[in-house]
């Protein structure tokens, strides 16, 4: 088997994360966490990342799984600084926290 070239391995990737998040969209929560966890432990660009842990986040608190909802949250919020997932984040971990 031929080895796969940079833009091959980036094209690879861009098609996990589409499953997972089409696999989120559909509300096949077990699915789309089956392919995010494998994805968050890959060399990824941050806000790829942080995007993912935000989908596991959305999932958790969907389930009632509101603690690690929480450091799901609590990771995007810390992680990603100024982009806009973060604050939201950061409101998301405020309900939590209030419930």
């Amino acid at each position: 088997m031929p080895l796969l070239s940079v833009d091959d391995l980036h094209v690879q990737l861009t098609k996990e994360v589409l499953l997972a998040e089409r696999a989120f969209f559909l509300e096949q929560y077990e699915e789309s966490k089956a392919l995010i966890l494998p994805l968050i432990e890959r060399p990824l660009k941050n806000r790829t990342r942080l995007t993912l842990i935000y989908r596991l986040a959305q999932m958790a608190e969907l389930e009632g799984d509101t603690e690690s909802a929480k450091d799901y949250y609590n990771q995007v919020a810390e992680g990603a600084n100024k982009l806009q997932i973060a604050e939201i984040a950061r409101v998301k971990l405020i309900e939590i926290l209030k419930k």
